[in-house]
């Protein structure tokens, strides 16, 4: 897991990815603004989520930076969008931040598994950042 120092200049936002954010906020799925609707304002397990979140060169639906996850509510798969996704997912691995893939089908079947699964997730990384920072003080 990337220190502090190098996890904010890795993550920093371009100016493109800023712009995309922009946009993508104003031109959420409807299953992103019915999760949008659970996450925002500390309602899940008190977690601090932005929406269409700008990192790096990336934009992740949904971000939690207390607990470095990212949730992807993820759309119809064409071959060329789960190369991105995959090469996506790899860049915030490196960068030490967990991706929950979810689809609309299991929001619209069970939004409470679903919130339970994030909140799950977001708990044990807390948990693990928290660790680690106790062990490797500055």
């Amino acid at each position: 897991m990337l220190d502090p120092k190098k996890y904010r200049e890795r993550t920093r936002p371009t100016a493109l990815a800023k712009a995309r954010a922009k946009q993508l906020r104003t031109d959420m799925t409807p299953a992103e603004v019915r999760l949008w609707a659970l996450l925002k304002n500390r309602r899940l397990a008190n977690l601090r989520f932005r929406n269409q979140a700008p990192l790096g060169n990336y934009v992740a639906d949904f971000y939690c930076p207390e607990a470095r996850i990212v949730v992807e509510v993820d759309g119809k798969d064409h071959l060329q969008q789960q190369e991105h996704d995959a090469n996506r997912d790899a860049w915030m691995n490196d960068c030490g931040i967990h991706v929950i893939r979810i689809t609309p089908t299991q929001l619209a079947k069970d939004i409470d598994a679903v919130c339970r699964t994030i909140s799950h997730h977001a708990r044990q990384r807390k948990h693990q950042l928290e660790t680690l920072k106790n062990t490797h003080p500055r």
